[in-house]
């Protein structure tokens, strides 16, 4: 069976232990098989949507000193490692009865 260009592009060789090796022929065409980073940074848009809370209540979060954010021109990126931290020390829900 002949194998097409993309086919061959996106082939991924096993290595001798018997894990895939992502490395092999790394190039611009096979780009997306390489593994990628955590963003340290998100849109509002996206916490908005990541975290479930609206955006009057991002802004008093942001205005309050427990997020941290940056702003790219117009656009304010939410520092994601503050935020991660901040809903994790949230204490949990729990029912009076």
């Amino acid at each position: 069976m002949r194998r097409t260009r993309s086919d061959q592009g996106a082939a991924a060789k096993v290595a001798a232990n018997g894990q895939l090796d992502l490395f092999v022929n790394a190039n611009p065409r096979t780009r997306s098989l390489l593994p990628r980073t955590a963003p340290k940074t998100m849109p509002v848009k996206d916490a908005l949507h990541r975290y479930g809370i609206g955006r009057t209540k991002l802004y008093e979060l942001l205005g309050s000193g427990e997020f941290k954010a940056s702003k790219l021109g117009a656009k304010t990126l939410i520092d994601v490692e503050t935020a991660d931290s901040f809903f994790s020390m949230l204490p949990d829900f729990r029912q009076r009865l």
